[in-house]
């Protein structure tokens, strides 16, 4: 039964991402999430088919689909598959994509976005205080008249 809240288009995402994730990750899906193996190659397919940075505009190297089908419809079908890579697609669409589209300079669209969007580089980001980890909830640092400010 169709999804009511999807398009033709959406489900043809899905269809898609499914084909890859039978052909890519299936083989090696047990090995990236509990062998702690961090799949350089495969990140470089999902950058040429598209589904590494779903919503990144078609001038900076992604197809440019819409918040459903690149944030949720992209980032769920893969995460059937690993949760570890649908969680390292949504960091990178989610999270880096969205920050340089609207705080990167010109430059940094033109020339970093297409590479992280291709896979050609990996794009990372670090979230972390001395008081809680990675606990981004209990983060105690925050931005008060212009400047960072360490506690509550």
């Amino acid at each position: 039964m169709p999804d009511p809240f999807l398009t033709d288009e959406h489900q043809l995402i899905r269809n898609s991402v499914k084909e890859f994730a039978e052909r890519y990750i299936v083989p090696i899906a047990r090995k990236m999430d509990l062998e702690d193996y961090y799949p350089r190659d495969l990140i470089r397919e999902l950058g040429k088919q598209g589904f590494l940075t779903p919503s990144a505009p078609p001038e900076y190297g992604g197809p440019g689909i819409d918040l459903r089908g690149g944030s949720v419809v992209v980032v769920e079908e893969l995460s059937r598959y690993s949760p570890t890579l649908g969680f390292i697609t949504e960091i990178v669409n989610d999270n880096i994509v969205y920050a340089l589209l609207k705080y990167g300079s010109s430059k940094q669209k033109e020339e970093i976005l297409p590479k992280i969007a291709s896979g050609e580089w990996v794009a990372s980001y670090a979230l972390t205080e001395p008081c809680c980890g990675t606990d981004a909830a209990a983060i105690e640092t925050r931005l008060r008249g212009g400047g960072v400010v360490s506690g509550s």
